[in-house]
């Protein structure tokens, strides 16, 4: 919970640093950069609409997912309530003779934001609301003999996590550069 509400705390004055700074303003400098830099605990999630035994275990993405991550320095949340950073892995296909397997794989990272509602009426609450983000991590086709599909299944998570903890990476480099007090803040926060 603290970490919650430490990251709303950054959340909300990252728009307060950004004016008070000469220079860039985060929300048009920013980008999805502003969004990626702060990402740094997750919780997985695997959506197996795959049919005739073309994915055995499922449960090795996300281990395989969770496994990239933790050698990258992220943490590994168990909750899944709506302010929870959560990576979605979903596998969907089916065999396509008796020894081959299609499969669409995509990875993506889901998160909560604070948008502004245009033409909403301004009451006690403001006028902007929490909604989910979808940051795609990636996606691809895969066609394979069944035998050799989970493997190559999980050699493409891992990829995706390799990629996500980059996408980060270069985020904070980014933001951190532009927005130096942001770094502060965020350092602060592991404390």
């Amino acid at each position: 919970m603290k970490k919650l509400i430490t990251v709303f705390v950054l959340l909300f004055s990252f728009n307060e640093i950004a004016i008070a700074e000469d220079g860039p303003e985060l929300l048009f400098e920013g980008g999805i950069n502003s969004l990626l830099a702060t990402r740094d605990a997750f919780s997985i999630t695997v959506s197996d609409q795959v049919t005739d035994g073309c994915l055995p275990n499922p449960g090795q993405l996300k281990d395989k997912m969770e496994i990239a991550l933790r050698k990258n320095g992220f943490g590994i949340e168990k909750g899944t309530a709506f302010f929870t950073d959560k990576i979605l892995i979903t596998a969907l296909g089916y065999k396509i003779s008796d020894s081959a397997c299609v499969i669409h794989l995509s990875v993506d990272l889901i998160f909560p934001t604070n948008i502004s509602v245009p033409l909403a009426i301004i009451g006690p609450e403001g006028d902007s609301t929490f909604v989910p983000y979808t940051y795609q991590i990636g996606d691809n086709l895969l066609k394979s003999i069944r035998s050799s599909m989970q493997g190559h299944l999980n050699k493409q998570v891992t990829e995706y996590a390799d990629k996500l903890y980059l996408d980060i990476s270069r985020a904070r480099d980014d933001i951190f550069t532009k927005f130096p007090s942001l770094k502060d803040s965020y350092e602060e926060s592991k404390k």
